[in-house]
């Protein structure tokens, strides 16, 4: 059985209450977040000379989630999602996914 942290079982209860419209939302906007974010990564990976192994693509990953750049590109998806979501409480339910991987990414 997996065991998740009670941040992440507060989000699966909160998420199991949306109606069916609000869920897909909410779907909708992490993969659109994640599709962002890996062209975002993707781009500079190639402008940095793209890894020409397994290393230096995981150094350069890094090295692109470190930037200034990059936090300036969470910060405007969040401001994007928030516009989206005209309620507060959809917006917060449907970044749960969304803010644990942009915590993630921000911590390398």
């Amino acid at each position: 059985m997996t065991t998740f942290d009670e941040a992440t079982t507060a989000a699966i209860a909160a998420f199991a209450q949306l109606d069916f419209y609000t869920a897909v939302q909410a779907m909708r906007a992490e993969a659109d977040y994640d599709r962002e974010r890996d062209q975002w990564i993707s781009r500079y990976i190639d402008e940095h000379g793209g890894g020409a192994d397994d290393a230096a693509y995981d150094a350069l990953h890094a090295q692109a989630q470190a930037t200034p750049e990059y936090a300036q590109f969470v910060d405007a998806v969040r401001r994007e999602i928030l516009e989206y979501f005209v309620a507060p409480e959809q917006f917060v339910l449907a970044v749960v996914g969304v803010s644990r991987r942009m915590l993630s990414d921000r911590q390398g």
